[in-house]
C-alpha cells in the first residue's frame, strides 16, 4: 500500500506512542523487580499496572482502533483480580510481548481492516460516531485529611475486591497538578464516594468535589462517619447513605 507523507508520520507517531507504553511496563516492572517485592507492596503494584492498562486501552482505541482496543480490554481483565503479587512479572511481560506484537503486526499489515482509526480518512461524508469515554475508576473516594485513615480503609477494601479507586493520597504523583487531576479523575470516575464526617462537611474541596460530582450526574454514595443522615447537607440529601461501620459489607457484596 502506498502511503501518503501525512499517513505516514501519522503511523509513526502512533508506533512511538504504543513503544513508549511499552517502556512504562517495562519500569513498571523494574519498580517492583521481582514477585517477592511486589508482594510487599500488592495494592500498589496490581494499582499501577491496572493504570497503565486504562491509558494503553484509551491509546489502543482512539489511535488504533476499537478491535484491538477489545482484544487488549480482555487481555487486562486479569489485572484487578490477579493471581496474587507473584502473578507480577507475568503480568508485565505478558502486555510487554502483547505490545511487541502489536508493533509488529501494524508495521507488517498497515492495511489491516482491524486497524480502523489508522487507515487513511474514508472519502464518505458520514462522521464517525463519537466514543465512549474510558472511565479509569470504579470510585472517587472524597474525604477530608483529617479522616485519613478511616479512607485509606475504605480505599484497601475497595482494591481487595479488584474496584479501581482513585484516591488523592494513593493516586497522585509528586509534581501533578492537584485541581487539574481531581477535575480528571472526577470525570473518569463511575461512581463518587463521599465519607461524611464534621470534618469533612466544613471541607471546601470535598465540597466542591461533591458539587463537581452532582453536575456531572455522577452516582454519590455518602459514607456516615460520626454522622447521621440528618447532619448531610441538601445535594446529598436524597442519597442512600451507608454507616462506616457497615461499609466493608457493602462493599464485599460488590464483588
Amino acid at each position: 500500500m502506498t502511503m501518503s507523507h501525512n499517513h505516514q508520520q501519522r503511523l509513526n507517531e502512533v508506533l512511538a506512542a504504543i513503544d513508549t507504553q511499552r517502556e512504562k511496563v517495562q519500569r513498571l516492572h523494574k519498580d517492583y523487580y521481582s514477585p517477592y517485592d511486589a508482594a510487599f507492596d500488592e495494592h500498589g503494584a496490581l494499582a499501577s499496572l491496572q493504570r497503565w492498562c486504562d491509558r494503553t486501552l484509551k491509546l489502543i482505541k482512539d489511535h488504533v482502533g476499537s478491535t484491538e482496543a477489545a482484544k487488549f480490554q480482555r487481555a487486562c481483565s486479569s489485572v484487578p483480580r490477579g493471581r496474587g503479587s507473584w502473578h507480577w512479572g507475568e503480568l508485565c511481560q505478558y502486555f510487554d510481548t502483547y505490545l511487541i506484537r502489536l508493533i509488529e503486526d501494524i508495521q507488517e499489515n498497515p492495511d489491516d481492516p482491524s486497524f480502523e482509526s489508522l487507515l487513511p480518512a474514508s472519502t464518505t461524508s458520514q462522521p464517525s460516531p463519537p466514543s465512549e469515554p474510558v472511565l479509569e475508576y470504579d470510585v472517587f473516594l472524597s474525604y477530608s485529611t483529617q479522616d485519613k485513615d478511616e479512607a485509606r480503609e475504605v480505599y484497601a477494601a475497595l482494591v481487595k475486591v479488584g474496584k479501581r479507586c482513585f484516591m488523592a493520597e494513593k493516586s497522585l504523583q509528586p509534581g501533578d497538578k492537584f485541581q487539574d487531576e481531581i477535575r480528571s479523575a472526577l470525570q473518569a470516575s463511575t461512581e463518587i464516594w463521599i465519607l461524611v464526617s464534621p470534618r469533612s462537611i466544613q471541607s471546601a474541596w470535598v465540597q466542591r468535589e461533591v458539587a463537581a460530582a452532582w453536575a456531572l450526574t455522577k452516582r454519590i454514595v455518602p459514607i456516615l462517619l460520626q454522622c447521621s443522615p440528618g447532619d448531610l447537607p441538601e445535594i446529598l440529601a436524597d442519597a442512600h447513605a451507608i454507616d462506616y461501620h457497615k461499609v466493608n459489607v457493602y462493599i464485599r457484596g460488590l464483588r
